[in-house]
């Protein structure tokens, strides 16, 4: 049964670094279709969403670790209650600081374009995230 569950968590992860990866691409290309785009405005985009990326794989780390740690605790007899809350709570703080890491990506990133490139943006590349959830 553990061979199992850890042959599905293997999976998870496999699937979903490549929806991940597909998702970057996507928007790569609708980037790339943004009216009056520059190369240097391109490549400074590219830069905050490099930096983003490499901040939040860090919460994405810790994140899956609690959650293993949480899978732990719950498969326990007797559970200890306090310590599935502590660890649940810890899960959402990791969460929380990816959201907070995209915000700002986002609002860089708006901060950098013309009213019609923002437009575009949240258009095509912003409403497409919301949409995804």
């Amino acid at each position: 049964m553990t061979k199992i569950k850890v042959i599905i968590f293997l999976l998870a992860v496999f699937l979903s670094a490549k929806a991940f990866s597909q998702e970057d691409e996507e928007k790569v290309t609708k980037l790339d279709k943004m009216p009056g785009l520059t190369e240097k405005l391109k490549n400074k985009i590219e830069t905050i969403r490099e930096e983003s990326k490499e901040e939040a794989e860090n919460h994405k780390e810790k994140e899956k670790k609690l959650k293993k740690d949480l899978n732990k605790l719950m498969e326990s007899y007797p559970a200890d209650l306090a310590a599935i809350e502590a660890k649940i709570r810890a899960i959402e703080k990791e969460d929380t600081a990816q959201e907070i890491i995209n915000a700002k990506k986002h609002q860089k990133i708006r901060k950098l374009l013309s009213t019609e490139q923002r437009q575009y943006y949240d258009e095509f590349i912003m409403l497409d995230k919301k949409t995804k959830k």
